[in-house]
């Protein structure tokens, strides 16, 4: 989730960015450029995630600034994550994330910040 709210998520917008794929392009669906936003809210190709997500939240709760701001949307965003970081194509993908790695990196940045 940091590099989800850093904008430094192995995603083609960061990974363009910094040389490390040839294209911007959302490698699960070829239509957008894959950004965070696209990743977690747009992509169709992870549309089952992104509702049983949507579900979990209100509406308000349900924007990425609010997803990725509020504790309480931690857990099943990682959830979310998690699963579809492993749906992604492997050809482009970056090391995958276990939940426990990313919850680790969650609360170790919470101290640090309180």
């Amino acid at each position: 989730l940091i590099q989800l709210c850093t904008g430094h998520a192995p995603l083609n917008q960061h990974l363009f960015r910094i040389g490390k794929t040839d294209s911007l392009l959302c490698p699960s669906c070829r239509a957008a450029l894959e950004s965070i936003l696209y990743f977690i809210i747009q992509c169709p190709a992870y549309r089952y995630n992104c509702t049983t997500l949507a579900r979990s939240f209100t509406p308000v709760l349900f924007m990425l600034k609010n997803l990725l701001g509020n504790t309480n949307t931690h857990e099943p965003l990682t959830a979310a994550v998690v699963a579809m970081m492993h749906q992604r194509p492997h050809s482009t993908q970056a090391p995958l994330c276990t939940k426990d790695h990313i919850f680790k990196h969650l609360i170790s940045a919470h101290l640090r910040f309180n």
